[in-house]
């Protein structure tokens, strides 16, 4: 990229070494000295630059002469601004014509300059940091370092602009240097006009561009003008459909700096961009007589005043342009060689008579007519997308569109019937979402051969498909929410690129057996088929598939033996169903989450830093007779398992559940135990255990996890005794979510529970680990916390000497009372006005019935840096609540080392004073 500062680098670098070196030269414009002589004159420079002689004439001779002569010297060499590899082969071909240590540096603005030449140690100019530009603006416009007070916003603006280019604060700097704060006003509300660009600044970037062979500077026009920021794969999907050669054309600007690439972005910078952009602006004073138009001022201009011409390639609208235009029928006439049209908000009261037939890509989402022009017949189109439109037909009968690759008329719900696709049979993608008059799709659809990718989500009113399909290269199959549709079609084999089949909330009753040819389906999504009663056995030769859906089939009642030959499956969903029984011959050492939830909605979710614990729904699906569940030992893959909402009772849940080795998450709510398996206590990689709503559980046995636990017990009424966890000094997060849970009160034991185990927590990780946390039943804050207020904030203030190295982090507590459904409570820590820690939420859709205690400790260890320890002199904590959620007390605590044995006495009294034990360590 030119004016990055590549050539004072390089100057700068060679004074500072020059002297540890026999011979030196500093070529410069080695590519305007190429322009004007040849390669013979820039030979001959370099080598009157080393041997210290004033040639004119330059032979074979003479070149040999030269490499004679540096053979074995120590040279530094220069050269700069290089655009050609055989400027470097006859300059410096090969290391091996220099002495030992001898450094030869090259600046170029293209990167394959240096590539082609087998240059590995490359370095690329970063730009300037916004501290490095202020200070070099202000150099040459103020001659100080700093800008004074009077001009900083100014300067800053100036900056911004700039985006780190050195060219442009130097030019801009040194334009402003002298003049009064009016005229730096002025000139920045004309850098804010894309189309006035400073003549200095443009005339240098031009330079890169120059380089380019016209289809490069056509796609570095597109890029500036419509792409900049969109993702790496639609640019080139786009550029190629307006007949361009996207691959090697972005690679040639990415190496000459033009563009970048970053998480698969096209990127450029803001003055490259305005820079093409100016080029474009130059071609006329009127939009209409230019190749492309993106600002919607100009759009508006030219589709309103019917002025486009036949300049006009490309006309871009962005989306979150609101303004509507009303056109007349001949918008569109004057330009035909119109490839690219992305428009919205346009409307057409009476009519459109004619699309250019030069169209390559077409976006007009809310088409505002049933049908296109009669004359529309673009032969080289490859995009049509017009979702969000009244159209009603795309096009009756047959016509031939070789190159169209992509149909997508989603959500045009007037939409209702589809065209014939025997002349489109280099279709790709159809999307056909919500149309939700569409009726039956054209039979010709079953031959599309290099269709990937079907997409007929809420067609609602779809009954007909054809009665087979035989799509070789078909990827992605969706008839998601297809109410209507009764049978799906016959798979013709072979069909062996399909990997995803969505079928959910269609009226289908079967599966054919045909869905055997499916032979790498990987997910099978069949979610609230509500008429569907079986699975064929067929579908025990999905050997690909990994996971298979089936919840909310409320009539599927038994499954095939023939899922025991899934060996690869790994997740299986049968929440909802009449399922009862699980065929002990299934055994699919692979599955890695089994879903047998009975409840209806979600049955857990997460309740810590960040995020919402959402709890379970009351209603149950009862059914006749309980679950039965087989032996486990098979299931030692399984990370997750969902048994909640089935009213399991006692010894319900296998004995063997603990060789489940590898489960992270088991949800058990909403059953109807008194205890829990001892085994549980080997699940040492549980992460997640849920209980909500076991209403007769008595006692929470031991658990061993080894990072972290969350246990949510909310809705426990009669827990009363609880085993800490063994290794709870190991965790890094542990939460406790004992909601409800009035045993305990009862039992007067809330003060031991919450400060035994924080105790514990503390002894094992005081720096290292993440938090602690715990909500249950309780009315007042613990005497423990030095700092308390009633309301809802509270604040510390610091002595010199506050954070010090046994200083471990901060408890907070808050005693609060909830009088409906919906709320929220979060934690706050303020330094210095600023909140600077994100804060833990506590939320739940169930209401606590009584004022209950919620207490978190949070470790130093990740607590927001440490630039604003030394400058505070007070911190304050604030819980934030929403919903019927009322704070009615808090406390603080700054936690250090000789803190932890308190929080054992404080455990040792309160265990004193129950009247039996509770516990168990």
């Amino acid at each position: 990229m030119s004016g990055i500062g590549k050539t004072t680098i390089a100057k700068a670098f060679y004074q500072r070494i020059l002297n540890k070196f026999q011979v030196k030269s500093f070529h410069d414009r080695v590519s305007e000295d190429f322009k004007a002589h040849g390669l013979d004159g820039i030979q001959r420079k370099l080598s009157n630059s080393l041997m210290n002689r004033n040639i004119q004439d330059w032979s074979p001779s003479e070149a040999a002469k030269m490499r004679y002569f540096v053979r074995d010297k120590k040279v530094l060499i220069i050269l700069d601004d290089v655009d050609d590899s055989i400027q470097l082969e006859k300059l410096c071909g090969n290391p091996a014509w220099f002495g030992q240590g001898s450094r030869i540096i090259i600046t170029t603005k293209d990167k394959q300059v240096l590539i082609s030449h087998g240059v590995e140690r490359r370095f690329e100019v970063p730009l300037l940091s916004d501290v490095g530009a202020l200070k070099l603006f202000s150099l040459r416009a103020l001659k100080r370092d700093n800008p004074p007070k009077s001009h900083m916003d100014l300067c800053i603006s100036f900056v911004s602009y700039a985006k780190g280019l050195p060219l442009a604060l130097e030019v801009l700097g040194l334009f402003l240097n002298g003049r009064g704060l009016d005229a730096w006003s002025g000139q920045l509300s004309k850098l804010g006009d894309d189309l006035i660009f400073n003549e200095k600044i443009m005339k240098t970037l031009k330079i890169s561009y120059e380089g380019l062979d016209p289809q490069e500077k056509d796609i570095f026009l597109d890029i500036a003008c419509f792409f900049k920021g969109e993702y790496k794969d639609r640019v080139v999907e786009m550029l190629d459909s307006c007949g361009f050669n996207p691959g090697i054309g972005i690679d040639v600007l990415v190496k000459k700096s033009l563009i970048t690439i970053s998480d698969n972005m096209v990127l450029m910078h803001d003055l490259l961009q305005k820079m093409g952009q100016a080029i474009v602006g130059q071609q006329s004073k009127e939009p209409g007589e230019r190749s492309r138009l993106w600002l919607s001022k100009d759009i508006f201009r030219v589709l309103k005043e019917n002025t486009g011409t036949s300049t006009v390639e490309g006309i871009v609208l962005d989306l979150l342009a609101s303004e509507e235009v009303e056109c007349l029928p001949e918008v569109f006439s004057q330009m035909v060689n119109l490839r690219l049209l992305k428009v919205h908000n346009v409307r057409l009261p009476e009519g459109l008579n004619r699309l250019p037939n030069s169209l390559r890509f077409l976006e007009w989402r809310g088409y505002p007519l049933q049908y296109l022009p009669l004359g529309f017949h673009p032969a080289e189109l490859v995009e049509l997308i017009m979702c969000h439109s009244r159209i009603k037909q795309l096009w009756n009968g047959e016509k031939k569109f070789d190159k169209l690759k992509i149909i997508k008329v989603s959500h045009s719900k007037s939409l209702t019937g589809t065209p014939d696709f025997e002349g489109i049979q280099n279709l790709e993608r159809l999307d056909l979402e919500g149309c939700e008059s569409l009726v039956e799709i054209h039979f010709s659809i079953r031959t599309l051969k290099r269709l990937t990718f079907l997409t007929l989500r809420d067609c609602k009113s779809l009954e007909l498909l054809p009665d087979e399909i035989e799509m070789d290269h078909l990827e992605v199959l969706v008839l998601s929410g297809c109410s209507s549709v009764k049978k799906i079609p016959n798979f013709v084999e072979p069909m062996e690129h399909l990997w995803k089949l969505s079928l959910d909330g269609t009226g289908i009753e079967s599966i054919p057996s045909s869905v055997e040819h499916l032979t790498s389906l990987s997910l099978l999504d069949l979610r609230d088929c509500k008429n569907l009663k079986c699975l064929p056995s067929a579908i025990g030769n999905l050997r690909a598939i990994k996971s298979l859906d089936v919840s909310g089939c409320s009539n599927l009642a038994k499954l095939p033996e023939s899922l025991g030959k899934l060996e690869f499956v790994e997740k299986i969903n049968l929440s909802g169903t009449a399922v009862k029984e699980w065929p002990s011959s299934i055994v699919l050492k692979n599955l890695k989450a089994l879903i047998f939830c009975g409840m209806e909605g979600p049955s857990r979710g997460p309740w810590h830093m960040l995020l919402p614990f959402r709890l379970m729904p009351t209603e149950s699906v009862h059914h006749s007779r309980s679950l039965v569940l087989p032996p486990l030992s098979g299931f030692r893959s399984l990370m997750e398992l969902d048994l909640s909402g089935h009213n399991l009772c006692e010894g319900a849940i296998p004995n063997d559940i603990g060789c489940l080795s590898s489960l992270v998450s088991l949800n058990l709510s909403g059953n109807d135990f008194v205890n829990l398996p001892t085994s549980i206590s080997q699940l040492t990689k549980l992460e997640n255990l849920y209980l909500s709503r076991c209403r007769r559980l008595q006692h929470l046995p031991v658990l061993s996890s080894d990072v972290d636990l969350q246990v949510t017990a909310d809705g426990c009424t009669k827990l009363e005794m609880l085993e800490f966890p063994s290794n709870l000094a190991k965790l890094n997060s542990t939460c406790f979510n004992f909601i409800n849970c009035f045993g305990m009160l009862e039992k007067e034991c809330y003060n031991h529970i919450t400060f035994t185990m924080l105790q514990r927590y503390l002894k094992g990780v005081p720096y290292a680990g993440d938090r602690y946390e715990i909500v249950m039943p309780g009315k007042e804050i613990p005497g423990w916390f030095t700092h308390q207020r009633m309301g809802s904030e509270v604040s510390v203030d610091l002595t010199s000497q506050w954070r010090d190295n046994k200083w471990m982090g901060y408890a907070l507590c808050a005693v609060f009372e909830v009088n409906g459904s919906g709320w929220e409570l979060s934690g706050v820590l303020e330094v210095n006005g600023k909140e600077e820690y994100p804060a833990p939420l506590l939320s739940s859709d169930v209401q606590p019935v009584s004022d209950h205690i919620w207490l978190l400790y949070v470790s130093r260890g990740i607590s927001f840096g440490t630039e604003w320890q030394n400058s505070c002199n007070e911190l304050n904590f604030r819980f934030k609540s929403s919903g019927p959620c009322l704070v009615k007390s808090c406390g603080t605590r700054l936690v250090y080392e000789s803190d932890v044995e308190e929080l054992d006495d404080i455990g040792t009294q309160s265990s004193s004073k129950r009247r039996r034990t509770w516990w168990k360590w």
